[in-house]
């Protein structure tokens, strides 16, 4: 028996619900959703779902970023690092999630798609202690 692909998975639920809304689209979810129980893959759903949602983030130019800061910036602070943001991705939108952690003294770390950008002082005062070791 050949190994169904998440990655198959994915692309062809995305194939078969484009473009579909109402009653059909609901067809379509009770084909896919028997198909994933009777194939023993149900267990795979958080995955498969994730995976979607990055492919309709794509086509709808989302990108969903998640910042980590000491405390939250003002809406002034945000609204720029957005704008920085949406240019950095080529983004229509930027959907931020926003974490609070105390053991940042300062700055921000950004994760956004495959990349992290650690812009909190520690990492700064790593920096410069790597380059004045190294100098």
């Amino acid at each position: 028996m050949a190994k169904i692909s998440t990655r198959n998975i994915v692309q062809t639920i995305y194939e078969l619900t484009r473009g579909k809304t109402g009653k059909e689209l609901e067809a379509v979810l009770v084909r896919i959703r028997n198909f994933l129980v009777e194939k023993r893959l149900i267990n795979r759903s958080p995955e498969i779902l994730r995976k979607l949602k990055e492919i309709l983030n794509k086509e709808e130019g989302i990108v969903e970023v998640k910042l980590t800061v000491r405390k939250i910036p003002s809406v002034e602070k945000l609204n720029k690092i957005e704008s920085v943001l949406k240019k950095r991705y080529a983004a229509k939108q930027v959907v931020a999630t926003i974490g609070e952690d105390e053991t940042v003294l300062g700055g921000m770390r950004i994760e956004a798609k495959d990349e992290v950008i650690d812009l909190t002082y520690k990492n700064k005062l790593n920096q410069l202690q790597d380059y004045l070791i190294r100098n």
